[in-house]
C-alpha cells in the first residue's frame, strides 16, 4: 500500500470519527430537554400525614413549596380522630372557630349556616311531617351525635374566605383514622393554609381540631 493511500484512509476515519461524537452529544442534550418538558408538565404532589402528639395535633408535609397549577394531596389519617383537610387563603380564623365551639355547646346553628337552611325552605310544617311520617333516609340520634361532634363541613366551608375547591368541586377531604385518600386542585401563586376546623367535644372538653394545631402553610411558586 502506498504511503498516499495510507495517509487518506487514516483521514476519513478521523473524519468520521468525529462526526460520530458530535451526533452523539447532539442527541444527548436533546433528550435532556425533552425529559425536562416533560417533567414540567405533571402535577405536582405533596404527601400529607395527619398527626396526633400529647403536645400538639397537625399536618406533616413532605414539602412546603410547590409550583403553581394542579396540586394533588396525597393524605392519610393517622390519627385516631376524624379529620379534614381544606385549602385557603391565611386569615383570622377566631371568629369562626369561637362561633363553631359556642354552637357545639347550644345546639344552634352558626349564622350562615342557619340561613341557609331557612333558603332550603325548613319550616314546623316539615318537621312535623317528618315525625309523622318518619325519616326514610334512616336519620337516627346517632348521626346527629356525630354531625355536631365534628360539625357541618359544606356550612363551616362557605364561612372561610376564598376556600379551594378540588377538581370534583369539594371543599374538603374528610378521613377516618386509618384512612387515606388524594385531594387535587389548582393553585396560583401565593400562601396558603392546610387546616382542619373540625369541633371536637371530649368529655366536657369542647375544641376544634386547629386550635389543637391543625394547621400549617403551603407557599406557591
Amino acid at each position: 500500500m502506498s504511503t498516499r493511500l495510507r495517509k487518506a484512509l487514516i483521514a476519513a476515519g478521523s473524519l468520521l470519527l468525529t462526526v460520530g461524537l458530535l451526533a452523539a452529544c447532539g442527541g444527548g442534550e436533546e433528550g435532556t430537554a425533552l425529559s425536562e418538558e416533560g417533567a414540567g408538565q405533571g402535577a405536582a404532589t405533596v404527601n400529607v400525614v395527619m398527626v396526633e402528639t400529647w403536645e400538639k395535633w397537625g399536618f406533616t408535609l413532605d414539602r412546603t413549596v410547590v409550583p403553581a397549577g394542579e396540586v394533588t394531596f396525597e393524605v392519610t389519617n393517622d390519627g385516631k380522630f376524624t379529620h379534614e383537610l381544606m385549602i385557603y387563603p391565611p386569615q383570622d380564623m377566631s371568629p369562626l372557630l369561637e362561633e363553631m365551639v359556642e354552637a357545639a355547646w347550644t345546639g344552634e346553628l352558626p349564622e350562615e349556616e342557619a340561613g341557609h337552611e331557612d333558603e332550603a325552605g325548613h319550616d314546623d310544617e316539615a318537621d312535623e311531617d317528618e315525625a309523622a311520617h318518619g325519616d326514610e333516609a334512616g336519620h337516627d340520634d346517632e348521626a346527629d351525635d356525630d354531625e355536631a361532634a365534628h360539625g357541618d363541613g359544606a356550612a363551616h366551608g362557605e364561612m372561610i374566605e376564598g376556600l379551594v375547591l378540588s377538581l370534583e368541586g369539594e371543599d374538603e377531604l374528610v378521613l377516618e383514622p386509618d384512612e387515606s385518600g388524594s385531594f387535587t386542585v389548582n393553585l396560583r401563586p401565593g400562601t396558603y393554609e392546610l387546616g382542619c376546623v373540625i369541633v371536637e367535644t371530649v368529655g366536657s372538653e369542647t375544641f376544634t381540631h386547629h386550635e389543637k394545631g391543625m394547621h400549617t402553610t403551603l407557599t406557591v411558586e
